[in-house]
């Protein structure tokens, strides 16, 4: 009988871990989906609504810490975001100071936290 007991309790073990795993891993899948769906909206959103989708996108990403999924998704909104900037409304300007400077501080590539830290100080000026 304790012959038994320890192999069962092994693939007992194994299996609650190989659960977990696939868990985890979903719920990762799932992260990275929304924000691929998210900088999808940024990117259809037209003027002033591609500005507000932006801060969106980088409070979200800010919030969650989520500094190498920042990098993808800078990658590409930062063009699509430059060419909406006039039409971006007063209010949201500051909204977006405030985002790219969150953003540039948890971004890991210093190039791209550069590139975000030129884009807000362009819109101090």
């Amino acid at each position: 009988m304790r012959a038994f007991l320890i192999p069962a309790l092994l693939i007992l073990i194994g299996g609650s871990l190989a659960v977990l795993a696939i868990i985890w891993l979903r719920s990762l899948q799932q992260r990275n989906g929304a924000t691929r769906d998210r900088v999808e909206r940024v990117l259809s959103a037209i003027g002033a609504a591609r500005c507000i989708e932006s801060v969106r996108l980088m409070s979200d990403l800010v919030q969650r810490g989520a500094g190498v999924e920042l990098i993808g998704a800078w990658e590409r909104i930062e063009m699509p975001l430059l060419q909406a900037i006039p039409d971006c409304p007063p209010d949201y300007k500051v909204e977006l100071i405030n985002a790219l400077d969150a953003a540039a501080r948890i971004c890991p590539r210093r190039e791209t936290s550069a590139s975000m830290l030129t884009m807000r100080n362009s819109l101090l000026a």
